[in-house]
């Protein structure tokens, strides 16, 4: 769904407006403190808990759908088109049994670097301080202080600082 702001004139120009949506029983966005969400993005809460700490920035066209809990810790930043999911998103079955939805938590630590175009899947952690290289997929848990990178990501160091 697109939302936005049109204005008309001698010049024309969109502003796209993030959209959050809350739906589903037991659905809640926490914000604990000051958050930045940019144009474009897309906050998608299904029967979940989507907790956002304080100095929490994300950037443009960032997408995070959350179906069971997703946590993202104090001064993390959320690069430009960043797919956060903590779920499947269809139901599926690979052994014959009816098809479902596999939900897992996904947790980002503090002062955690998601770089621009990474994907973050279900049952993921992310320990404080570390860096996801631009276009990683995340499959895995990654460390402290760890930079990973490449789909799906692994580590590249696990030494990485950054402010």
């Amino acid at each position: 769904m697109f939302v936005g702001i049109n204005e008309t004139g001698s010049s024309s120009s969109s502003i796209d407006i993030p959209l959050v949506s809350v739906s589903g029983k037991n659905s809640k966005i926490i914000v604990n403190g000051r958050v930045s969400l940019g144009p474009g993005s897309r906050l998608d809460v299904c029967g979940g808990k989507l907790t956002l700490e304080d100095k929490v920035f994300i950037s443009n066209d960032v997408n995070i759908i959350c179906h069971k809990e997703i946590h993202i810790g104090r001064e993390c930043t959320i690069a430009t088109g960043v797919l956060m999911r903590d779920s499947d998103g269809h139901a599926i079955s690979t052994d014959g049994t009816p098809p479902t939805i596999q939900m897992k938590e996904i947790k980002i630590g503090e002062n955690v670097w998601v770089g621009a175009k990474s994907i973050i899947l279900k049952g993921v952690n992310i320990g404080d301080g570390a860096v996801i290289a631009a276009g990683g997929v995340v499959t895995k848990s990654v460390e402290p202080k760890t930079l990973v990178g490449g789909n799906p990501a692994r580590t590249i160091t696990n030494t990485v600082k950054w402010k």
